[in-house]
């Protein structure tokens, strides 16, 4: 039983994670600087670098389907290597005046965006982060925060505690790796940010809803049309009350689970398994019907328990 479980999930790529909004927190620029591309370590002309490790802050934005959006403006501000923003009211004084402090990156059709900035210094009350606002025409924009993975300050850090969802928390959290060719001790953290649904598509209530657009795909490719037999990722919003991938104990007697903490999916009148369920996607394989189509299948239905829902998909 357990060399079918791990055979099964390693056929497919790990599901996405919606980035959850975080605060803007009080020190967003209040004096803009002149100087605001991605390269927060040289103001202008200046030939004085700013103090610090130097770090590469990298990623993709995202739509749910996992799709790269173009034109989204990615906005980053944080704290210098003494731990001072660039804000009147910065709690800590003692600010490198060679540090730009804040920077913007318009995204391409990768959806890539690129900054060269310093790790992020220390103030109290907070670990090393850096802030975010992610701005694409037609959505509402999304603020967040990016953390450093082991720092001793994220357990107590009460920002980064207010994360309930583990996945969802777990997802800000990223690797700030040496650059091995580097000589003067560089960091790369990549960063990914997954944004959800447009403002057409959000739900007004509680209701599980479907995304209009990319709203059910291949799960390899993030591609729409489905042959049977094939996974799915189904994308939307109010899917599940919870975020978890099946694990050994919901396989009983080799049988894959038909439904996750309530939630289960029909297709063509047949239930499929349930691989991962999360507020916003849900994979599952469809049945093999015997039908040769390309597109998904005719009828799919998805049911959540609690509350008592269902819709077509």
């Amino acid at each position: 039983m357990s060399s079918a479980f791990f055979t099964v999930r390693g056929a497919f790529a790990e599901a996405l994670i919606q980035t959850p909004a975080q605060t803007e927190g009080p020190y967003y620029p209040d004096h803009l600087p002149l100087d605001q591309d991605n390269d927060l370590l040289i103001i202008n002309d200046s030939i004085t670098p700013a103090v610090g490790q130097i770090a590469w802050v990298s990623g993709r934005v995202l739509d749910a389907s996992g799709s790269p959006i173009r034109g989204a403006v990615v906005e980053i501000w944080q704290a210098d290597d003494h731990g001072a923003y660039i804000h009147s009211r910065s709690p800590i004084a003692n600010r490198d005046v060679n540090f730009q402090g804040y920077g913007k990156f318009e995204t391409a059709s990768s959806g890539e965006y690129l900054f060269r900035t310093v790790k992020p210094g220390l103030y109290p009350g907070r670990t090393r982060h850096v802030h975010m606002i992610v701005n694409v025409p037609g959505r509402s924009k999304l603020t967040t925060q990016l953390y450093v993975q082991g720092e001793p300050q994220n357990n107590s850090d009460g920002v980064l505690s207010g994360i309930r969802d583990a996945a969802a928390k777990s997802s800000v959290v990223v690797p700030w790796t040496a650059i091995e060719s580097s000589q003067i001790g560089e960091l790369a953290a990549r960063f990914d940010i997954v944004l959800g649904l447009t403002p057409e598509d959000a739900p007004a209530g509680p209701k599980p809803t479907i995304a209009k657009r990319s709203a059910v795909v291949n799960a390899a490719a993030f591609q729409q049309g489905v042959a049977p037999g094939a996974w799915i990722s189904i994308f939307g919003d109010n899917l599940a009350a919870s975020t978890r991938t099946w694990n050994a104990a919901d396989i009983v007697d080799g049988k894959l689970p038909a439904s996750l903490d309530g939630v289960s999916v029909t297709i063509d009148n047949k239930p499929a398994a349930i691989q991962f369920i999360s507020p916003t996607q849900i994979k599952t394989p469809t049945p093999n019907t015997g039908s040769q189509r390309s597109t998904l299948l005719s009828t799919c239905v998805l049911f959540v328990s609690r509350p008592s829902r269902s819709f077509t998909c």
